[in-house]
């Protein structure tokens, strides 16, 4: 089937333009299929049902869902794409913002490391989101009732809801959304699978199943000479030459280069260890001379310095690359731009990152063992990767369009004799049953996925929690759980805190729910509070890592640095200063017992955040503690999680606690290594910065966008940025200006959220005819009204509005420095709970205030639109308010 057939279910001409620019004029078979299975809707009185595609990969089930989606949006339904790993989100959302933003469709990205968005997804301000499992889980916990406003759910590789690690989320997530009500289509994507019954009969689904790939692969061993290959499509066997010779000797890296070497096209390498990639990759650029990858070391130009900065600069001098987590998500980015475009012609990569390497090549040689932490221990050990695996792994060669002839795609696995070749063929390449999807439901603490549930709403009594487990896929699997087992989790739960007896969820068991934080967790985080509360970032650091959640594995503690007890050295030489606060948190007696291992990987971990969060370079993090630049990262964004979490349960224990703004701090200043006062600008530049130019804007003083653009040019050139680079930075600042000056233009005519007439514009935000400030106090809180609907705010939140009120009556223009709103940095953060708190309490979708980005701030309201009760603010405990009641009753009243 053609693309432009596609106009007759209503697809207009500039979606299929689109399409067609994205991979041709025709449909695949899957495609079509689906499409004539009902994948487009037809109309509100013909709205298909859900549907279960399963396929094997490069079979074009990815595209499926992306049509889906945009059909979807043409019925001005809103689309989320669930999606299992950050790397695929950030790929994916990139991918739409570039293909679809041009025509209007608004995509947001919604994981931990884009906390801006939640809001913005909550309050439907979006046409598609793409999400990661947990966090839009965590996100239907918050507030199950977003579901309201979403017409489609797509989710990529449903068969995870099998996984150990991943499934528990999947399953709960999806849960949620069969019991919730509302009724959302789904549409899952899956590999091929055993048996679709169970999953598709709990899905609701019809299935619609393909076991041929549109482009061929060959399934094989390389050993003695020749490669032993079944085809996939086809079952037939055969063997073609491997140019291997007798003087290799059984060694397989060296057939392995001698191939590499002959052969011009794309090629993904699959090794068993970080280490390994980056050898190899040394390897095979010191003997060809292919041409430089100059575009992928022009964007690696910018990258803060590091030793596998230079690594890269080398093997990519050759067109060859590495590809591992030792990497930033930046440099991974710039490594497959640079593959997709050809200059990279050879990427050695790990087994784990299979799934997040989405890259089209013309053959893939992996090893079948790969390193997996253990279950006692911190040290990950040699284990073979399952079919699963396998499959996904050999499933990035012969992907549609890779190769322009259509010759199949080739997977290798390299063997050192016949016996090892007939042990891999007999465990991979013979045939298998496909995958058997099973719930891991069951093996989750019971007390997690009872809060989890009773928090998002439906179960929060032991009725409504009977029926949402009895609709679980574990249920559907016959794992039920009886009312022993629930009564047992609800008294447990009761007795932490979490729980009322009535079966209520405490306000420290909501924060720990839409933290995800284990039950577990937060018995030892408040035990360990008990103890002492730290006074600093490493103190703080120390109990964070404590909880239980924190994978010290990640920690990289070697046993030769373990049993020269190198980290206790360094505690006493380098951090004695917070022995006090960190031998708190630990067990032992730090000097006088010998540590454990994990207590050594632990201070390890503590020691590495405290220097990246005070800025030291990243080439003498990697010196010091052996640890590459995108490990760091990993660590400290697990750190940050936990550190702000720390704060929602402070917070929800003590509501006048100061600890959890200084919390949120250090939250940002271990997420990203730089000082919490460069907040502001960090929101505006993000990664466009890296972490050594925000050190330098900070060491200038310069912690605002205004302070950056008033700060003459010959103070910034060249000792803080290139003149290249301050010459992006201020266009960026400038066309935002531009945005927003026509934003408020535009919203001076239409309104609030104003957005033109179009196929995709979902209708018109709502705003207040009339906001009452009421002041009157009660329960800790202050009233006020939205169109006389009552809402209770917070002292601080109260103070903000009444300040942004204030100046929308007197002001010329309404405009507030945020610096007069408060002094500090936290502005925007006390901003951001305003709008929570008026959205959540209120319901209210309404943006509330307008920021030029600039640092100036105002009331998203016309002054007719705003009374004050003066009489009220001025009997108000806080000075500021009096002040400015007082001063207002003579203007007022003119």
């Amino acid at each position: 089937m053609r693309l432009r057939e596609l106009m007759k279910f209503g697809i207009p001409e500039i979606v299929i333009d689109a399409w067609i620019a994205r991979q041709g004029d025709y449909l695949l078979p899957l495609q079509e299929k689906a499409i004539r299975a009902g994948l487009f809707e037809d109309g509100e009185s013909r709205r298909p049902g859900n549907l279960l595609i399963s396929a094997p990969t490069s079979s074009g089930k990815s595209f499926c869902g992306e049509m889906a989606a945009i059909a979807a949006l043409l019925h001005r339904r809103k689309t989320i794409l669930l999606v299992p790993l950050k790397s695929i989100a950030e790929e994916k959302q990139t991918y739409f913002q570039r293909c679809y933003g041009p025509l209007g469709i608004r995509t947001i990205i919604v994981t931990r490391d884009h906390p801006e968005n939640d809001d913005i997804f909550r309050l439907g301000q979006f046409d598609l989101a793409v999400a990661i499992f947990e966090k839009f889980n965590r996100l239907l916990t918050a507030n199950l009732d977003i579901l309201r406003q979403v017409g489609l759910v797509v989710i990529d590789e449903v068969q995870m809801v099998g996984d150990a690690e991943r499934g528990v989320e999947l399953e709960t997530a999806l849960t949620k959304i069969i019991v919730s009500g509302y009724t959302p289509r789904i549409v899952a994507l899956s590999a091929v699978l055993a048996d679709e019954t169970e999953l598709s009969a709990w899905l609701k689904a019809t299935v619609l199943k393909e076991t041929v790939r549109p482009v061929d692969l060959l399934l094989g061993i390389a050993a003695g000479g020749y490669f032993h290959y079944r085809s996939f499509n086809s079952g037939r066997e055969g063997k073609e030459r491997f140019p291997a010779t007798a003087e290799d000797g059984g060694d397989c890296r060296a057939s392995l280069m001698r191939f590499l070497k002959a052969d011009g096209s794309r090629k993904l390498v699959f090794l068993k260890s970080r280490q390994n990639t980056l050898d190899a990759a040394f390897q095979l650029a010191s003997s060809v001379d292919w041409k430089e990858a100059r575009r992928t070391l022009t964007r690696l130009e910018e990258n803060e310095p590091s030793f596998l900065i230079r690594s890269l600069r080398q093997t990519l001098s050759r067109g060859v690359a590495f590809h591992n987590a030792d990497l930033t998500v930046c440099q991974r980015r710039a490594i497959e731009e640079g593959f997709r475009s050809g200059e990279v012609r050879v990427i050695f990569s790990t087994p784990t990152l299979a799934m997040g390497v989405n890259l089209p090549a013309e053959t893939v040689f992996l090893e079948t063992m790969k390193y997996a932490p253990g279950a006692f221990g911190t040290r990950p050990q040699l284990v073979p990767i399952d079919l699963s695996e396998f499959l996904n792994i050999t499933g990035r060669a012969g992907r549609f369009g890779a190769d322009p002839r259509g010759r199949p795609g080739r997977a290798m696995v390299l063997a050192a004799s016949d016996f090892e070749r007939e042990v891999l063929w007999l465990n991979y390449i013979d045939p298998h049953p496909a995958q058997k999807v099973s719930s891991v439901l069951s093996c989750a603490d019971l007390r997690d996925v009872v809060l989890d549930f009773a928090v998002a709403g439906p179960g929060r009594n032991t009725g409504g929690l009977r029926l949402i487990l009895s609709q679980t896929f574990a249920s559907r699997q016959g794992s039920l759980i009886d009312d022993k087992k629930l009564g047992t989790a609800l008294a447990a739960l009761n007795a932490a805190g979490l729980m009322s007896k009535s079966g209520q969820p405490t306000p420290l068991g909501v924060a720990a729910a839409e933290c995800r934080l284990s039950a577990a967790s937060v018995e030892t985080y408040l035990a360990l509070l008990d103890r002492r509360h730290p006074e600093t970032l490493t103190g703080w650091l120390a109990l964070a890592l404590k909880g239980g959640q924190f994978d010290l594995s990640r920690a990289g503690l070697t046993l030769g640095d373990y049993r020269l007890r190198l980290y206790e050295r360094t505690l006493h030489a380098k951090f004695s200063d917070y022995l006090g606060e960190i031998g708190a948190y630990v067990d032992l007696v730090i000097g006088r017992q010998r540590l454990d291992f994990r207590t050594a990987a632990l201070l390890k971990s503590v020691f590495v955040l405290s220097d990246w969060a005070a800025a030291v370079p990243v080439e003498m993090l990697e010196q010091q503690y052996q640890l590459h630049h995108g490990q760091i990262i990993n660590l400290a964004e697990t750190a940050a999680w936990l550190l702000g979490s720390l704060g929602r349960l402070i917070a929800a224990d003590d509501s006048h606690s100061l600890v959890p703004e200084l919390l949120a701090d250090y939250s940002f200043q271990v997420q990203f290594g730089i000082s919490p006062k460069m907040q502001d600008i960090y929101r505006f530049f993000g990664d466009l910065l890296n972490r050594a130019d925000y050190k330098r804007l900070a060491d200038c003083n310069i912690f605002s966008v205004i302070a950056l653009k008033n700060t003459p040019r010959t103070d910034l050139i060249p000792g803080i940025f290139p003149e290249k680079k301050l010459d992006r930075l201020l266009k960026k600042a400038q066309s935002i200006e531009q945005e927003d000056i026509m934003r408020n233009a535009v919203k001076s005519v239409g309104g609030s959220d104003y957005r033109p007439p179009g196929p995709f514009n979902p209708g018109f935000a709502h705003r207040p005819n009339l906001v009452e400030l009421d002041g009157t106090y009660e329960r800790e809180r202050y009233l006020i009204r939205i169109d006389g609907f009552p809402i209770r705010l917070t002292g601080k939140s109260f103070k903000y509005l009444t300040k942004l009120a204030c100046s929308r009556l007197i002001g010329d223009d309404g405009w507030i420095y945020k610096d007069d709103l408060e002094a500090g940095f936290n502005q925007a953060r006390y901003l951001y709970r305003l709008k929570q708190e008026i959205n959540k309490e209120g319901g209210f979708p309404w943006g509330i205030f307008e920021n030029n980005r600039l640092g100036y701030y105002r009331l998203d309201l016309e002054p007719s639109k705003i009374r004050l009760n003066l009489e009220n603010l001025k009997c108000h405990p806080d000075y500021e308010l009096r002040s400015m009641a007082e001063q207002l009753t003579p203007r007022l009243a003119v």
